[in-house]
């Protein structure tokens, strides 16, 4: 005998109707049994009409839904499973037995998790039961606040977030709390393998019983570790030097490798793996040769003046990007070389002009001198032009920019060089403005080997490719600079793999046949000392004290792109939470903020000490955004930035426009 089902009307009792009611109501839930009926094709109306006469019959929406229901003899059991399949929970409660809760979904299926930064995180734990289970997610045995449903989602991904995470799902029976963990998953940043930054060069030259320093800069995560090797020299007989033999070096694990007092024993290719748990990659070999005997030239010291002008005022001549980056390239490359560089952005005429006098009163006697050019030029009757940031776009003259033989000019008034390489990285187009005329520059370099190098031929223009970071003159020069060959076969080899129609390297020399930029430094540990103290700025950490919080952090105060001495930058830990501004003083500096990075520009024209005022506005960063914080300052003093004593800001003895 089968048992006839029970309709839901001879169910409801007057009380639990009434509580029945009121739970649908709450929220409007009584449009979710509408709106479900719809799915399955039963169509149920409450237009304006009928929803005017049931208010005027003293009805609410709810006890309309279920006299509809009464009506169509829906049965409890029906009910029952709409209440379920619609997600009203509380209001199933009501009328069946409790079920103990159920985890049926884990965070991560089980499995720990990997995401990139600034991805979106997301961990599900379901868990069923009668009443409905309560969530709360914790990461590190901490709870996050706000992620109180079965989906955790974070928008952004960032290192701080890394940890274990797991849901805490609670459910109450009758005033008695049961308590459920998930299974704990670790999420962490996704592995990557490491790629170079900067390489190994292929040749180095090391006189007998100096020290070689090779280095290596990479990125990944995990961070990678460094390991490194040495292979003999290759035979002549050798076919394939795959098959040498590698060495490992023992306790050499860092991105640096210093062998101290060079000898035979240690001439070979050397080469640096570098890896982590995501996989490794290998520099580029690095053939080391060792001089018995100075090769022909020594120089007594090798000092290079580099400038990128990209930020000009005139709007037309705005949007070049590429400068600054060739500055960087050249620098890192030149460094490696045993080059002392001065690498400064964006100068006015004023700025450049006392760029190139404090360039030649700190070249000693037989020096090697690299100076290079990039930005806006033009040529005018064979004379090279640089056009300061200040300069104009048309009716330029001659006291607007700066040319090749003003450069030469004032070297020749210093003390007399080994070796003097130009290079000028930008147009040639043939300016036609009339006020600049034939440029009358006395200058003698006596038997200085010269070596003029331009990215581009007369009445043509240089460029650079939204695609590279380096513009094309540079993008080439990079994989010949630091070749242990002389320069002007470094320029011509640059010269014959030049791909671009439009633009063709050129090259003027004098002598220099065998000068090389790989040549030894004399040992002259004074001179070097001088042009350390002179040139060289050292990263530091600057401490910062917020006295409302009790909190100290370290800012890192380093080379802008790691090599201009008029821009630095400011970079703020990673635990550093608050939303901060950054002021300085004087005002002629600029600032520009990347997230936990702060540049500071134009520190040329500070006369004496930089003062930088830190703020906190009363924010602080949280898992789920920000939350109120506290309001306070904190001030200190870059005491003259190594820039100042160039004294770019000085106006005497310069023609004013």
């Amino acid at each position: 005998m089968m048992m006839e089902e029970r309709l839901l009307e001879d169910v409801l009792s007057v009380h639990l109707r009434r509580e029945l009611v009121n739970s649908l109501n709450t929220n409007d839930k009584w449009n979710r049994i509408i709106d479900g009926l719809r799915t399955y094709r039963i169509p149920v109306f409450l237009n304006v009409d009928r929803m005017n006469d049931m208010m005027a019959r003293g009805m609410n929406p709810a006890n309309w839904v279920l006299e509809e229901l009464f009506d169509r003899m829906c049965s409890f059991d029906e009910f029952c499973v709409m209440l379920r399949e619609f997600d009203l929970l509380e209001e199933l409660t009501l009328l069946t037995p409790a079920e103990p809760m159920v985890i049926e979904v884990q965070p991560g299926n089980g499995e720990d998790v990997r995401i990139e930064n600034g991805e979106v995180l997301q961990l599900t734990c379901i868990a069923s039961g009668l009443p409905r289970p309560t969530y709360q997610w914790y990461r590190d045995n901490r709870l996050i606040p706000g992620q109180t449903s079965s989906l955790l989602s974070i928008p952004s991904f960032t290192e701080e977030l890394r940890g274990v995470y797991y849901c805490v799902v609670k459910q109450e029976i009758r005033g008695h709390i049961a308590t459920r963990n998930s299974i704990e998953v670790t999420v962490d940043r996704l592995s990557k393998r490491p790629i170079l930054l900067s390489n190994l060069p292929r040749i180095r030259s090391v006189l007998r019983g100096q020290t070689l320093l090779l280095t290596v800069q990479a990125e990944g995560y995990p961070e990678p570790r460094y390991e490194w090797y040495r292979s003999p020299p290759r035979s002549e007989d050798a076919v394939n030097d795959c098959f040498m033999p590698n060495i490992v070096l023992d306790n050499e694990t860092s991105n640096a490798l210093e062998v101290k007092n060079i000898g035979s024993q240690d001439e070979g290719v050397y080469r640096c793996r570098v890896y982590n748990e995501a996989g490794e990659t290998f520099s580029i070999k690095c053939n080391l040769s060792i001089f018995d005997r100075p090769p022909d030239y020594i120089a007594s010291a090798k000092i290079a003046l580099l400038i990128g002008n990209e930020d000009y005022r005139d709007r037309e001549l705005q949007g070049l990007h590429a400068p600054s980056n060739d500055v960087a390239t050249l620098a890192e490359i030149l460094e490696d070389l045993g080059f002392h560089v001065i690498a400064l952005q964006n100068l006015t005429y004023s700025e450049m002009s006392n760029a190139f006098k404090w360039f030649c009163r700190i070249l000693p006697e037989n020096a090697y001198a690299f100076f290079y050019f990039a930005g806006h030029g033009f040529s005018k009757l064979a004379s090279k032009f640089m056009m300061p940031v200040d300069c104009p776009k048309d009716e330029i003259r001659l006291n607007d920019c700066l040319c090749d033989e003003q450069l030469t000019q004032i070297l020749s008034q210093g003390n007399p060089l080994q070796l003097l390489v130009m290079l000028f990285d930008c147009c040639l187009i043939e300016s036609r403005d009339l006020s600049i005329g034939r440029t009358e520059f006395e200058h003698d370099l006596g038997n200085c080997n010269i070596v003029l190098g331009t990215a581009t031929r007369n009445h043509q223009n240089a460029y650079e490719s939204n695609k590279d970071a380096n513009g094309l003159f540079v993008n080439q020069l990079k994989s010949h600079l630091a070749e242990e060959v002389p320069v002007i076969e470094v320029l011509r080899a640059n010269q014959r793999e030049f791909r671009e129609k439009q633009q063709q390297p050129t090259i003027f020399f004098s002598g220099a046949d065998n000068c090389s930029l790989t040549d030894p430094v004399k040992d002259n540990p004074q001179l070097q000392e001088k042009l350390r103290s002179e040139l060289n700025f050292q990263s530091y950490e600057q401490e910062i004290y917020f006295s409302k919080t009790n909190e100290h952090f370290k800012i890192h105060v380093s080379k802008h792109k790691n090599c201009f001495l008029n821009s630095i930058d400011l970079r703020f830990p990673d635990d550093f939470a608050y939303n901060f501004t950054v002021e300085v003083n004087p005002s002629d500096v600029k600032l520009k903020v990347r997230q936990r990075v702060v540049t500071v520009y134009n520190i040329q024209k500070v006369k004496s000490s930089l003062f930088v005022t830190v703020s906190i506005n009363g924010l602080r960063r949280a898992d789920d955004g920000f939350v109120a914080g506290p309001h306070d300052i904190y001030q200190f003093t870059v005491d003259c930035p190594i820039i100042t004593k160039g004294q770019l800001w000085h106006q005497n003895n310069v023609e004013s426009h």
